[in-house]
């Protein structure tokens, strides 16, 4: 985790400021809860933790969503490249809370991309479940999401589709 290593060990995040809103429906949030509470099995071990983060950010608390991420990442960070439910609950929650340098630096380290994984997500986007991917001739890939994706419920789905675009 190289690249993920190099920008936690850097200055300021790269968050938009403000964020893009999250927007989830009640019945998402009550599964949150359910799973923060220990009710309902996450996918993975760090699910209960993640969906008490995702609650704040759904609830515009981001700052404190992202300490307790990066808490995480920090935490796992030598298991992620092995535990592939871990890996993709840790890129959803850093897509969540619009960290998208280091979605790019978990992808980078992940599938060795030879240059800059650049992530965005813009209000005039492509549409809600597409995303944009290009190449540039020097190697940097670009992916630009739909800030669509953060107000319907299946945003992990659009990460999990996501993640499954790489070989």
């Amino acid at each position: 985790m190289k690249y993920v290593r190099s920008i936690l060990s850097g200055a300021a995040p790269s968050r938009p400021n403000p964020p893009f809103p999250v927007v989830w429906s009640d019945a998402r949030r009550d599964h949150l809860r359910s799973v923060a509470g220990g009710e309902t099995a996450g996918y993975s071990s760090v699910d209960g933790v993640l969906s008490q983060c995702l609650l704040g950010c759904a609830n515009g608390a981001f700052q404190e969503a992202e300490a307790n991420i990066l808490d995480v990442l920090r935490f796992k960070m030598d298991s992620l490249p092995t535990d592939g439910e871990a890996f993709i609950s840790v890129l959803n929650a850093l897509f969540v809370v619009q960290r998208l340098d280091l979605v790019g630096a978990m992808l980078r380290d992940k599938f060795g991309f030879p240059g800059d994984v650049n992530v965005a997500i813009t209000e005039s986007g492509v549409g809600r479940e597409l995303m944009q991917w290009t190449i540039s001739p020097s190697g940097q890939h670009a992916f630009i999401f739909d800030a669509a994706a953060l107000r319907e419920d299946n945003t992990r789905n659009e990460i999990l589709n996501f993640y499954w675009a790489f070989p």
